[in-house]
């Protein structure tokens, strides 16, 4: 079932490859995905895993970059996939299961979130902060409400299908370097 909608995914995210930017204010900015999607989303870096786990361990409950380098570096269901010299290392869903942060948001809360509430990869406040060795990708999802067009169409709506799809993503894949669960 999930086979070949997999490989959508990956046709699409592959297509996806944006840098992220800092405006002269210190904002971030981004390119896609559009306001009140829900979705895929995908981090890559050029950071090396041995960069990645000297990294200081930030306050709350952002992702132990450090921690889970070490721990699964060297393991063999790693996701290895790599893109224009970016390994990818992280991925997670965004969208509207009960909660109000769309993928757009969620993707930026990886980026530049402070709040030690938020399990996020916190990249700007950690010291693996250069934006210019990070890369991002998504893929949308249907969603009630949503304000354009999913990649998808509605029989792969994010509330039914966005974990597993993120799962057996995964299980095609590898894990991803910096993901917990």
């Amino acid at each position: 079932m999930y086979i070949d909608i997999i490989k959508r995914i990956d046709e699409k995210r592959s297509s996806r490859f944006f840098t992220i930017r800092e405006k002269q204010n210190g904002q971030t900015d981004i390119d896609g995905p559009p306001k009140g999607c829900a979705g895929i989303y995908f981090f890559y870096t050029s950071y090396s895993i041995d960069e990645l786990a000297s990294v200081p361990a930030l306050r709350g409950r952002a992702v132990p970059i450090a921690k889970l380098a070490k721990a699964h570096g060297r393991l063999p269901s790693i996701c290895n996939l790599e893109q224009a010299g970016f390994r990818l290392v992280y991925n997670g869903i965004g969208g509207f299961k009960g909660k109000s942060y769309d993928l757009r948001t969620r993707i930026l809360q990886e980026i530049h979130s402070t709040d030690e509430r938020t399990g996020s990869l916190c990249i700007k406040t950690s010291a693996v902060n250069d934006l210019s060795k990070w890369r991002f990708s998504y893929i949308t999802l249907h969603c009630d409400g949503q304000k354009s067009a999913s990649d998808f169409g509605p029989e792969w709506c994010f509330e039914e299908h966005a974990s597993d799809l993120e799962r057996c993503w995964r299980l095609a894949h590898g894990w991803p370097l910096l993901c917990r669960t």
